[in-house]
């Protein structure tokens, strides 16, 4: 899915500060590896804080997350010593290379990816300081305004094959909510949902109910991998 959340005219503009910036965390990241990494950390920490805040300007989202949690790492390392090894600047030098080419990537492609594919850096960042809580979907930020299109003809319902649905649709969701739930559950609630998509005629309710659907079904194929 694209990532509609960025700005590319702005891009074009900070790429170069941004390009730079990255390029003096790296340098400071090597010299660390050398000698006075203390010293080196510090400016390694302040050149990814103004990089940090070049993507804040471009309200980038998912991208200042990730320079965050660079910029924490890197915090992470100066207060603690005897956690600055090989392998943790590796890493974070791996990070900031990732970074760089996927604002190249951007600036020259018409397809924006979604930053979520720098997750696996972010997990790797977000390790090594020992951060309580993140997600993969800190990364992810799919274009709201997106609409499926309506099918060609809508099912129309009357007033008590609605109550039955709905009635159904209550009746199975009740297990999946408590974790109780069995196989025949999840299969009423998606009868239920599809149900449900089909008798919308309007794009944005049509939308909803179908994504609930196309999630249900991804978690129940998941499921029945491993339970069923």
């Amino acid at each position: 899915m694209n990532y509609t959340a960025l700005d590319t005219s702005a891009l074009a503009w900070l790429l170069p500060e941004l390009k730079a910036g990255l390029f003096k965390v790296r340098s400071e990241l090597m010299q660390a590896q050398e000698s006075l990494p203390q010293l080196a950390l510090q400016n390694a920490k302040a050149a990814m804080h103004e990089a940090a805040g070049a993507l804040q300007i471009m309200d980038a989202k998912g991208l200042i997350q990730f320079a965050q949690a660079i910029e924490g790492a890197i915090g992470f390392l100066i207060a603690h010593d005897d956690e600055i090894t090989q392998d943790a600047l590796d890493m974070l030098d791996q990070a900031c290379h990732a970074l760089v080419t996927y604002l190249e990537d951007i600036q020259n492609s018409n397809v924006l990816a979604q930053p979520v594919v720098l997750y696996a850096y972010y997990d790797d960042l977000n390790n090594l300081q020992g951060t309580p809580r993140y997600h993969a979907a800190d990364l992810y930020f799919p274009p709201l305004s997106a609409r499926f299109s309506l099918p060609s003809s809508v099912v129309i319902m009357s007033a008590d094959e609605l109550k039955r649905v709905r009635r159904s649709f209550e009746h199975h969701l009740l297990p999946v909510l408590k974790d109780e739930a069995k196989k025949q559950d999840y299969e009423g609630l998606q009868t239920a949902l599809a149900q449900i998509a089909a008798a919308q005629s309007n794009a944005q309710t049509h939308t909803f109910w179908s994504c609930c659907e196309a999630v249900l079904e991804t978690f129940v194929e998941q499921s029945s991998q491993t339970e069923w």
